[in-house]
C-alpha cells in the first residue's frame, strides 16, 4: 500500500506524505516529517492525496498503539512539515516528481493507478440517504476541499494522536493559506500549531533526539530531501504490510 499510495509514479506528487520508521523521538516513537517542496509542477489528484496523508496517519496511529499505554496515557506522536524551498538541482533529483522539463515525458509514460476522480460514477452507497463514494465526490476535485477533509478526519477520528503540529521554515506565501485552513480545525487541534524559523534550536522539536533528527532540521540522521529517504519510508510500510 505504501508503494501504491505514496510512490510519485504511481500518485503523483503524494511523495510529499511520508513517515520514515528508522527516525524515532526520544520516547521512541515516530514522527511524521513531509517536505512540501519535493512535490512540484504535479498533475495532482486531490482524492488520491487524501488517501495518502490518512494512510500514513492511521499508520502513525498504529504505531503508538503499539508503544502502549504510559502513565496512563496514549502516547502521542508529531507532525512536522518541510516548508523550505530546494533548490531546481535538488528538486531534479527526486525520480518521483515530474521537475522542469521532465514532467511532460514523465506523465506520458506512466500510467495512473488510480482513475482520476471525474472519471469515477459519483455513486451513493447502499443504505438510504448515503453519500457518494469519497474519491468520486466532486467537492473533493481540488487542493483546498481535501485538506478541509484531512482536517475534519483527523480531529473526528484521530483527536488524540497529535502532541504537536510544526511548520519549519514557511514561506511568505504559505500564511494566507494558513489562515484558511487553521480554522477549520478544532480549538484544541490549533493550539497544537507552531511555526519554527530555519535554524531554530533543535529542542523546539518536542525534544526529538539529535542522532534521530533529519540533518535537514540539524539533526545528524540521514536527509529528508532525497528519494532514498522517500524509497525507505515506503519499504517500510510495505513491509509492515507483508508480515502481517
Amino acid at each position: 500500500m505504501g508503494t501504491l499510495l505514496l510512490d510519485g509514479k504511481n500518485n503523483p506528487g503524494a511523495e510529499l506524505y511520508f513517515a520514515d520508521s528508522c527516525l524515532k523521538d526520544v520516547n521512541g516513537l515516530n514522527y511524521i516529517v513531509g517536505r512540501l517542496q519535493i512535490c512540484n509542477d504535479e498533475v495532482l489528484d486531490p482524492a488520491n492525496h487524501l488517501r495518502a496523508a490518512m494512510f500514513v496517519i492511521d499508520r502513525c496511529a498504529c504505531e503508538c498503539i503499539r508503544a502502549g499505554v504510559r502513565d496512563g496515557k496514549m502516547p502521542r506522536a508529531s507532525y512536522i512539515l518541510d516548508l523550505t524551498d530546494l533548490p531546481p538541482d535538488a528538486q531534479a533529483t527526486h525520480s518521483g516528481t515530474g521537475f522542469g522539463d521532465r514532467i511532460k515525458a514523465q506523465h506520458k509514460k506512466n500510467k495512473k493507478t488510480f482513475k482520476p476522480v471525474n472519471k469515477i460514477p459519483c455513486k451513493p452507497g447502499e443504505h438510504v440517504g448515503a453519500k457518494p463514494h469519497l474519491a468520486s465526490h466532486y467537492a473533493l476535485q481540488s487542493g483546498m476541499p481535501c485538506l478541509k477533509e484531512a482536517m475534519r478526519m483527523l480531529t473526528t477520528y484521530y483527536p488524540e494522536l497529535l502532541e504537536c503540529i510544526y511548520f519549519y521554515n514557511p514561506p511568505w506565501w504559505f500564511h494566507p493559506i494558513f489562515a484558511v485552513f487553521s480554522l477549520w480545525a478544532k480549538k484544541d487541534t490549533r493550539r497544537k500549531f507552531k511555526f519554527v524559523k530555519k535554524g531554530a534550536p533543535v529542542e523546539q522539536f518536542w525534544t526529538i533526539n539529535k542522532g534521530n533528527l533529519s540533518r535537514d532540521f540539524g539533526g545528524d540522521a540521514m536527509s529528508h530531501g532525497v528519494d532514498d529517504f522517500v524509497e525507505r519510508a515506503i519499504a517500510k510500510y510495505d513491509s509492515k504490510v507483508i508480515n502481517k
